[in-house]
């Protein structure tokens, strides 16, 4: 008896982890193609978001985008080495593995010491 009440709740122990956890994958990128709008479109599960930076570090390289989801919004925040001379840059992402729903998608450039937002917009994901 023990065992089948073990086995119970080992069982739903791994339903719950299954339905807690979602996993996205995120692909990005900085390129020097000048861009003067935002874009951002559906793609495959998720979105994809181009971006143009104007007054940009020019060490493009060593910036990292982390993304973090809470609820029904998604932050990607760009962290790098800043340097003195100023570059433009186009920041470029596709994230996938998004259920269907709306969401609302920020963008923040965190600039020495002070978080920027520089992009916000609602998305809504159909997984056509």
């Amino acid at each position: 008896m023990k065992k089948i009440y073990f086995s119970l709740i080992i069982f739903g122990l791994i339903l719950a982890a299954c339905q807690l956890k979602q996993n996205y994958t995120m692909q990005y990128g900085f390129s020097n193609e000048i861009i003067t709008a935002s874009q951002t479109s559906e793609a495959k599960d998720g979105f994809k978001i181009e971006l143009p930076f104007a007054d940009f570090s020019c060490d493009a390289k060593s910036f990292k985008a982390v993304l973090n989801r809470k609820e029904n919004n998604f932050t990607i925040t760009l962290n790098g080495v800043e340097t003195q001379e100023r570059c433009s840059q186009k920041f470029f992402a596709e994230v996938a593995g998004i259920k269907q729903g709306d969401y609302w998608l920020k963008i923040i450039y965190q600039k020495n010491q002070e978080e920027i937002l520089v992009f916000s917009e609602a998305l809504k994901i159909s997984n056509n």
